[in-house]
């Protein structure tokens, strides 16, 4: 559930201000900040930081039922960051090479 909802999220995001991608120009992908990696990678990193604090309450000295809500939610966070570094990874490498890059 959670990976899906990180492409879903991705795809929200690169469709509102990422720069249109080219097949083979790694430039457009990446650089100058408005690129599908660049917004890819900062989607991770947003949602990483947001799994933070639930996985710290999950781990803090709390009940079970605690425990449970922080690591679920921490969890899905986590996860919904799989869809957009698995892209990144694809991004990265020319076409001829893609089926190799995961």
């Amino acid at each position: 559930l959670g990976t899906a909802v990180g492409g879903v999220l991705l795809d929200k995001i690169t469709k509102k201000g990422a720069k249109p991608e080219l097949e083979d120009k790694k430039e457009d992908l990446g650089g100058g900040g408005g690129g599908i990696v660049t917004m890819s990678l900062m989607l991770c990193s947003a949602l990483t930081a947001v799994a933070m604090p639930f996985l710290f309450l999950a781990f803090s000295n709390a009940p079970l039922s605690v425990f449970y809500f922080g690591m679920v939610l921490g969890e899905f966070f986590l996860f919904s960051t799989t869809a957009p570094l698995n892209g990144v990874f694809l991004w990265c490498v020319s076409a001829e090479q893609r089926s190799m890059s995961l």
